[in-house]
């Protein structure tokens, strides 16, 4: 069985020293960042399986790294955690407080079911491109007429996209697309990395997809679509002062 190396994003302190304990508990390898200009060096550097990224320290993050950390959700599988300083107890995403073994099963769980599958990357960040594609969104690569949203993507690039739906799909699930337009319509195959739900931020509802399996027909139109629309660009880190 292959190992697995994950990446847990958090500020130092009592927090990062429960999560460490708990990874440690799991028994997989793991680096710490302090913040996400850290973690966008770290992910050029080494590949990793997944990220967990601090709540507060998502947060309590500025508008560049909260920016940057979206875009390096939308290529890792990715889980939230949470530490409780008051009853001392961590939880991961939306599951609620946790007592330790329940918090080391999420766990396990997230290790296997959404980074083991995938394998470990490097970060290779195409630029992103800001533009609204027609798209054909299912969970069934049959795109039954029930199950299918036609809706339209927010930003793209080589790798993925973010995309607006309201359509109840969480984390790591499986999602079917097709780009209208584009003379092969195969269903492209891809991996919900995040997600924004409705309400939760003055930004447009929807989810963040990598692509898994898309034709080289396709990607070849899709570049030369993105060589057309400016770039946006990632954040760098800041220089050093």
């Amino acid at each position: 069985m292959k190992s697995i190396k994950l990446l847990v994003v958090s500020s130092e302190g009592e927090a990062m020293d429960a999560y460490r304990q708990a990874l440690d508990q799991a028994g997989v390898s793991y680096d710490a960042a302090t913040s996400f200009h850290l973690l966008s060096d770290m992910v050029r550097e080494e590949a990793y399986n997944g990220i967990i990224i601090d709540m507060l320290t998502l947060v309590r993050a500025g508008k560049d790294e909260k920016k940057l950390a979206y875009e390096l959700m939308n290529f890792f599988p990715t889980t939230h955690i949470k530490w409780d300083t008051r009853t001392k107890v961590i939880s991961l995403s939306m599951l609620g407080e946790m007592s330790p073994p329940e918090a080391i099963t999420a766990l396990n769980r997230f290790i296997d079911e959404r980074c083991r599958p995938i394998g470990a990357r490097r970060l290779r960040m195409h630029p992103r491109r800001d533009v609204a594609l027609q798209i054909q969104l299912s969970t069934d690569p049959g795109f039954p007429e029930a199950g299918t949203d036609r809706t339209f993507t927010v930003n793209i690039s080589r790798e993925g996209c973010f995309l607006h739906t309201t359509r109840p799909v969480e984390t790591g699930d499986t999602v079917w697309l097709k780009i209208q337009g584009m003379a092969d319509q195969t269903p492209i195959k891809g991996t919900v990395c995040w997600k924004v739900e409705w309400g939760e931020k003055l930004v447009v509802p929807g989810i963040g997809v990598h692509f898994d399996e898309i034709g080289p027909l396709q990607l070849a139109a899709l570049a030369k679509l993105l060589q057309e629309i400016p770039a946006r660009d990632v954040v760098p880190p800041p220089s050093p002062k």
